[in-house]
């Protein structure tokens, strides 16, 4: 499973590198007025890192920036009757970006759009030479290709080597990997007697959960987002996830039964139940 993993990530490197060092060109070569406006926008969206996610961020920071561009034309020319409301509406949108929920990314992007173009705009109170709709129309192209570059990239990666379906399909075996560890430690921790240090397992574990189903929700979010993911495998994520949470559910359940309540009928229950999700679990594992 290591060397797959290794595989995956290095294969997603090579990705991101090949599709930066292109971005990289358009910023030295090209003659577009504002073009670290590219690797700006590519850095945004390919934060998400997995396929799916990057694909949903490009869509939403192509319809944050056209909205933006729109509402800020005529926004630009209202301030030419007062200068003085230039800063006020750089400082609104520079805290709405901050304030706007991560789920509207959307939105976030038409603040963002606001915030540049004002900060660029104007040199204190004297307009630039760039025209206003030249200076939107250079905005809106840098846009367009580095979402185009990303676009392709993505498509690649994502039909040619399926490497969504790889990376859930491995985060899918550390989460059971992990569950089933899980409860090894508690059943070893109760046989062998020890009563101190019930927190510090309790610790690990919680961490061990955090870092794997962290890992599976985002991956299994990717492939939701997708409009190329078939209705088969979107039952079979949303299922596997379901019975990973009840798992985790009952392995604190089996926790507190064993070694805070010392209630061995609940806890043989609980452990049987767990032992059943699991199994459950091998069988509709994406492939």
């Amino acid at each position: 499973m290591q060397k797959i993993i290794d595989k995956l990530f290095y294969l997603r490197l090579t990705q991101m590198s090949i599709m930066l060092f292109i971005g990289l060109c358009c910023y030295v070569f090209s003659k577009i007025p504002h073009v670290w406006w590219v690797m700006m926008t590519m850095y945004m969206m390919l934060g998400s890192v997995e396929p799916g996610l990057v694909k949903a961020k490009s869509i939403n920071r192509a319809k944050g920036t056209l909205m933006g561009l729109v509402l800020f034309f005529p926004t630009i020319y209202l301030l030419q009757f007062n200068y003085r409301l230039i800063p006020l509406v750089l400082m609104c949108s520079v805290i709405l970006v901050g304030s706007i929920s991560p789920k509207r990314y959307d939105i976030t992007v038409i603040f963002i759009t606001f915030a540049l173009l004002s900060s660029t705009a104007y040199s204190f109170t004297t307009p630039t030479i760039e025209g206003t709709l030249q200076m939107e129309l250079n905005r809106g192209l840098n846009t367009l290709i580095a979402i185009t570059i990303v676009f392709i990239g993505e498509y690649f990666m994502f039909k040619r080597f399926r490497y969504a379906y790889k990376a859930c399909f491995i985060y899918q075996l550390m989460v059971r990997k992990a569950l089933l560890k899980a409860v090894r430690k508690i059943t070893k921790h109760h046989g062998l007697g020890i009563s101190k240090n019930k927190s510090i397992l309790f610790n690990e574990l919680s961490q061990v959960f955090l870092i794997t189903f962290n890992n599976l929700v985002t991956s299994s979010t990717s492939l939701l987002l997708s409009s190329d993911t078939k209705e088969s495998e979107r039952e079979q994520i949303l299922t596997f996830n379901s019975l990973a949470f009840a798992a985790r559910r009952k392995i604190l359940a089996l926790y507190y039964n064993t070694l805070i309540a010392h209630n061995s009928t609940s806890a043989n229950q609980e452990l049987m139940e767990i032992h059943q999700i699991i199994k459950r679990m091998a069988f509709i594992q994406i492939k």
